[in-house]
């Protein structure tokens, strides 16, 4: 993904690290966390961690905006996701289904790859954040977030919210 944000975009820097612990030694305005990313960090004080080093890079009247991974009460037991993609030479089909444990949301992704007459299986299982509205909340009040507001009103189709937080 990288590869191609660099083709399309030359004269950008990008940068690859945990947002865990990353140090950039600059300064911003807004800060975005999008597409449930945060979700991969797993657990609540990882989730704080990360809240502070997004806050340590941002200026005196900085924002973040986070969209959060799935809402622990939102979780629909057997649930069964599928998107397909297709053109002339591959068909794709990707499931997804998951289980919630006390402290993890375990999505398990099969997909299906159909090129060249072949059909290829590959799975791979994402842990990700167990966690309610609360949650982010406390995690980005310990960080040091001031100002904290949930947008869920009038967004795109099938999104999750938008956490904006001041310092």
């Amino acid at each position: 993904m990288i590869e191609i944000a660099r083709a399309k975009v030359p004269n950008a820097r990008f940068e690859i690290a945990n947002m865990l612990d990353f140090e950039l030694r600059e300064k911003f305005d807004v800060i975005t966390c999008l597409f449930g990313s945060i979700g991969y960090v797993q657990n609540f004080e990882n989730l704080v961690r990360s809240f502070r080093n997004l806050r340590n890079h941002l200026d005196d009247l900085g924002l973040t905006i986070v969209e959060p991974w799935v809402f622990k009460k939102d979780f629909r037991k057997g649930n069964v996701a599928i998107d397909t993609y297709e053109d002339d030479k591959l068909k794709l089909v990707r499931m997804a289904t998951s289980r919630l444990t006390r402290s993890q949301w375990l999505v398990s992704m099969h997909y299906l790859i159909g090129t060249d007459g072949r059909i290829k299986h590959l799975e791979e299982i994402h842990k990700m954040l167990a966690a309610d509205y609360e949650d982010y909340v406390k995690a980005l009040k310990v960080a040091g977030y001031k100002e904290i507001r949930f947008l869920e009103e009038n967004l795109w189709t099938r999104s999750r919210g938008l956490f904006v937080a001041l310092v």
